[in-house]
């Protein structure tokens, strides 16, 4: 599940444009662009996606209860952002191998140097999806690049107190920092 911070974070990077709306359902795979996608709710977090009835990808979507929304390039740091949020949901669900991919594909561009917010979360999922694959040092790798990056980062705040919430408040940031 998404956090608010992270919702609204990846809803006020849309204001519009076409997205593709993808679903498995009995082991096919269904997708379709989408232009009529929005946020709906913060609490909960909630967006709203209109599919006609007729198109062959609206019966997949209501059949599988789920689905997940690509935002084309048109922002490719938010995309890794977006990348890293799916993978931490993948990697809830059990599904370590895609997870991964997916991870690597979102540490790997190099957007990600670009990426304002949320590099912590892309950088913090690489690390423990390397763990739930049983890829250790990789993993203690990526998490001391991780905790590297984000003190970078934090000593650019020159308020201490503003520093201290940035690294013990956002919930990535802290993860990050924790051993």
């Amino acid at each position: 599940m998404i956090d608010d911070a992270g919702f609204k974070l990846a809803m006020s990077h849309f204001a519009s444009g076409v997205t593709v709306v993808t679903t498995e359902h009995d082991g096919k795979p269904y997708g379709m662009t989408v232009a009529s996608f929005a946020s709906l709710s913060l609490r909960p977090p909630l967006i709203i996606v209109c599919i006609e009835r007729n198109v062959r990808s609206h019966d997949a979507i209501a059949a599988a209860g789920k689905f997940a929304v690509n935002i084309l390039a048109v922002a490719p740091p938010m995309q890794r952002y977006a990348q890293a949020a799916l993978a931490r949901t993948l990697l809830d669900g059990g599904k370590r191998e895609p997870a991964l991919e997916l991870a690597r594909e979102a540490a790997a561009s190099p957007a990600l140097s670009e990426l304002s917010e949320g590099e912590a979360l892309v950088r913090l999922t690489l690390a423990e999806a390397l763990a739930a694959a049983g890829l250790d040092d990789e993993a203690r790798a990526a998490r001391t690049e991780a905790r590297e990056r984000l003190l970078a980062r934090a000593a650019k705040i020159s308020d201490p107190d503003l520093r201290a919430r940035f690294l013990d408040v956002v919930p990535e940031n802290a993860a990050t920092l924790r051993d």
